[in-house]
């Protein structure tokens, strides 16, 4: 199994006013569970928060929304960073923190 140790992973978080994180960015897995999305580089993650800013703006141009989130509204993050670790840990009781992306069964795979 790899771990954290062995490659950096990179978590989005959302950022309160004072810019402190208060979470991460989830996904859901192919039995249903919450857990951290975990990007294999920040600039893949840089690149999902402006993805996103990008659609807010155009909800917000549509009327589906009533405010615009930005890309300084997030902040990408090492999961290794032990604060960081903490707050998973804390969020996803469930979540193992040396699981990487990679370990995790792929949802498009055929069961047996």
């Amino acid at each position: 199994m790899a771990t954290n140790d062995d490659k950096n992973e990179f978590v989005v978080g959302a950022l309160a006013c004072n810019d402190e994180i208060v979470g991460v960015w989830t996904e859901t897995t192919h039995d249903d569970k919450r857990q951290p999305r975990l990007f294999s580089s920040r600039e893949d993650a840089q690149n999902a928060i402006d993805k996103f800013a990008a659609e807010s703006e155009e909800a917000f141009k549509r009327g589906d929304v009533r405010s615009i989130m930005t890309s300084d509204d997030f902040a990408v993050f090492e999961a290794s960073d032990p604060a960081i670790r903490d707050l998973i840990i804390e969020s996803f009781p469930e979540y193992e923190p040396d699981q990487s992306v990679d370990d995790l069964p792929d949802p498009n795979a055929p069961s047996a």
